[in-house]
């Protein structure tokens, strides 16, 4: 996944999307809060993404998230009280080449607002993830990944290595990477 950890969502969510021929597609998303739960259905959290397929084997895309702060709340709670904002607003961008039995892909994650995190410092995440990935088999496939970013201090500005995935069925899969952080 990507380095910027602040963009994961994995929590409960609903999804409503449109899919328009394998051309156009549009998606609005709710997710759960972890750090802004006030009941057990409180999907507070929102999205909204559109892809498009310009040309046959290329798809772009683009996506507004209302808060990528969720899994890192721990950290954040650490800069209080310096820290005066619990949401992060970010935009995701990305565009994928597919020629079987290889695929690439590019990602651009960033933060729309800054996060505070000393009394006079300001950090705005982001991360850029590039991966090329060949099919071995019909249910495996090999990946070289890059990663920069920028999040908190302490964090890993990149990562590279190598992943491994095992395709179970149409919509389970086992993945093993191992990265190289520095």
């Amino acid at each position: 996944g990507p380095l910027l950890e602040f963009s994961e969502t994995r929590g409960d969510g609903v999804i409503l999307s449109y899919d328009m021929d394998d051309q156009l597609a549009a998606a609005l998303f709710l997710f759960k809060s972890e750090h802004l739960k006030h009941s057990e259905y409180d999907f507070k959290n929102w999205g909204l993404s559109i892809k498009a397929a310009p040309i046959d084997r290329v798809m772009i895309g683009m996506a507004y998230i209302s808060d990528i702060s969720d899994f890192r709340y721990e950290l954040l709670e650490e800069t209080e009280p310096f820290n005066d904002k619990t949401e992060l607003p970010a935009l995701n961008t990305f565009i994928t080449l597919n020629s079987h039995p290889y695929f690439a892909s590019a990602e651009y994650v960033i933060a729309l607002d800054d996060l505070r995190i000393e009394r006079d410092r300001n950090c705005r995440p982001w991360s850029v993830n590039l991966e090329l990935s060949r099919a071995l088999r019909r249910d495996w496939e090999i990946a070289l990944r890059i990663e920069w970013a920028r999040e908190l201090e302490g964090q890993p500005q990149r990562r590279f290595g190598t992943a491994i995935t095992y395709r179970i069925s149409e919509s389970l899969n086992w993945t093993n990477e191992v990265l190289y952080a520095t």
